[in-house]
């Protein structure tokens, strides 16, 4: 039954979502000023690439990872240099009905607030955004907070030796609402550590210090699967080329999970995502029968690790970012030089029938050397109107809730009909799609459980945004 469930689900986001979305990345060289990076869109078949933003100095240089869409309707990201300075970085908005860029913060480390920010941004349940700097306070990097309403930056934690240094990519929010992430080096041995941030307490815990066995240099992000533990990857160490590994939060239990090899693909610089079908994916960097690097599966069900595709060159080269799962249920990603003009190629994945697509050979004017980067999913507010939401007419309860809600509207005031419930992660993936007529009180159990943590719903009427909120997923 679950199976069919998925099938169903899959068919419904293909059908509901394909035509309303589109992807948006960033490269961090390249555009319309040679060397200073782009922000992009295309549609999910590759079609209607276009360069929404060019990066330019002393604005916005190098855009790093990856853009976070929110329910304000506005998508948020980090520039790893300029805003005046060339080497202090920028926090920015845009707006995906206009197109417009806006500066938002310019890092200033004289006041101690660190500078050159190299992950993306989180968005918390508090409703604030929370990031990494890779310099600055003590010297090696802060946490730090950015409160959207106020356009207020806040320096939360300075990070130094034994707290561990250098984080190279991004926090993310647990189902116990704590915040995770690594760092590339310090902590006991000097080879990087997990960490833990309290945001009510603003306390900050060192979990693991890696070590040569198991892993050195930990790169990317972490990601909490369904089971409730936290996944992730070291460039280094293990058997000699990096370790896929596990951390319990509940028992602080570590496991080496996978040694990278060169056959099998090695040196994994990326995020791993877990896909609908409920395995973990993601790139390597090198390896493979090319020594260009390699797309992996790992099914949490067996610890099974599957090489599914050898990068050759043509088909892209050095994917140092990570995949995502678009509502099409395809997973994209990018390579950073590859392609007919060796500037990369942005491709899919179909994970149902394992073949690979190169949907975009990237060149200067593209934008090139999408370092780290991935993809989001945002609704195409070029075509899809947005109608400011009527809070008194529509509610969903109880929130937080364990995957059973409740969500109410009433038509008296509304006056509509035909309506759809989308419901997308962090990342703006839609999960669910469902089509509602002619009811006011729709009680709702979603098919595939979610894992604990935060996610959006929108209403709709004709593609017309007429509510929407936070959803608070827990217990799972």
């Amino acid at each position: 039954m679950r199976k069919v469930l998925l099938i169903i689900t899959i068919i419904l986001l293909t059908i509901n979502g394909y035509a309303q979305t589109q992807l948006w990345s960033m490269a961090s060289d390249g555009g319309a000023f040679l060397h200073y990076g782009t922000i992009f869109k295309l549609n999910l078949d590759g079609s209607g690439f276009f360069v929404v933003h060019s990066c330019d100095f002393p604005t916005s240089v190098i855009p790093e990872a990856s853009l976070i869409y929110l329910p304000n309707g506005k998508i948020y990201g980090m520039t790893n240099e300029g805003g005046g300075n060339p080497d202090v970085g920028t926090i920015f908005s845009i707006d995906p009905a206009t197109n417009i860029y806006s500066e938002l913060y310019i890092f200033n480390d004289s006041l101690g607030n660190g500078y050159a920010p190299f992950g993306s941004l989180l968005y918390s349940n508090n409703g604030k955004l929370y990031g990494l700097t890779i310099e600055g306070g003590a010297g090696y990097g802060v946490i730090f907070s950015f409160d959207i309403s106020t356009n207020t930056y806040n320096t939360l934690i300075e990070l130094d030796s034994n707290k561990g240094i250098y984080p190279d990519g991004s926090l993310i929010q647990a189902s116990n609402d704590s915040l995770y992430g690594m760092t590339e080096e310090g902590g006991t041995n000097g080879y990087g550590v997990i960490f833990s941030y309290d945001i009510v307490s603003n306390s900050y815990t060192v979990l693991h210090n890696f070590d040569s066995v198991s892993g050195l240099d930990p790169l990317g992000d972490l990601l909490q699967a369904t089971d409730g533990k936290l996944y992730g990857m070291t460039w280094e160490g293990g058997l000699n080329y990096g370790v896929l590994f596990s951390y319990d939060i509940s028992t602080n239990i570590f496991t080496v999970l996978h040694n990278f090899d060169s056959t099998t693909g090695n040196v994994p610089s990326g995020n791993l995502i877990q896909a609908l079908n409920g395995k973990l994916y993601g790139l390597t960097t090198d390896g493979g029968i090319y020594d260009k690097g390699t797309l992996f599966s790992f099914d949490l069900s067996n610890n099974i690790y599957s090489k599914l595709i050898d990068f050759n060159g043509i088909n892209g080269w050095w994917p140092e970012g990570s995949l995502f799962q678009a509502s099409n249920g395809l997973l994209y990603g990018m390579t950073v030089v590859g392609g007919i003009y060796d500037d990369g190629v942005i491709f899919n994945y179909n994970p149902l029938d394992s073949v690979y697509t190169k949907l975009r050979d990237l060149d200067t004017l593209d934008g090139f050397n999408p370092n780290k980067s991935y993809f989001i999913e945002v609704r195409n507010a070029t075509s899809i109107p947005q109608t400011t939401s009527i809070p008194p007419a529509i509610s969903l309860y109880p929130n937080p809730n364990n995957g059973t809600f409740t969500l109410s509207y009433h038509l008296n005031q509304l006056g509509i009909r035909n309506y759809q419930l989308e419901i997308t992660d962090i990342t703006g993936r839609t999960l669910y799609s469902y089509s509602i007529d002619k009811m006011s009180i729709v009680n709702f159990q979603l098919s595939i459980p979610l894992s604990s943590g935060i996610y959006f719903w929108q209403l709709l009427n004709d593609g017309a945004i007429i509510g929407n909120g936070k959803l608070m997923i827990i217990g799972n």
